[in-house]
């Protein structure tokens, strides 16, 4: 997937509007997953029971890879802290807790 800088920049300057969209998955230990439609989306763990954050993976199940192995289209993100993701076209995101439960919110603003 090619990176436009400034589309990278204009989802992180993106207000919150009448366009925008917020979703919410519950996560545990077992894979979860949610349709999302192209867009660019900010994602935010609430980690109800621990500070292992989650994985996320696009378009297949979620899963803490082995030591020493690598995970296509995947991404750790730790409690309470943001990234963006860029949808070019619908796909299922996948989560699953590294350990406990929280929330996976996903807030659509372009």
């Amino acid at each position: 997937m090619t990176v436009n800088l400034h589309d990278a920049q204009r989802l992180d300057a993106a207000p919150l509007d009448s366009g925008s969209l917020l979703y919410r998955l519950d996560l545990t230990t077992t894979d979860a997953s949610i349709t999302l439609g192209s867009g660019g989306y900010v994602l935010f763990l609430e980690d109800a029971s621990t500070a292992s954050g989650a994985i996320v993976r696009l378009g297949a199940a979620a899963a803490d890879p082995a030591s020493g192995a690598s995970l296509a289209a995947a991404g750790l993100l730790q409690s309470g802290a943001a990234i963006t993701l860029s949808v070019e076209s619908q796909t299922v995101l996948h989560a699953i807790m590294r350990a406990g439960t929280g929330s996976l919110y996903a807030m659509r603003v372009i």
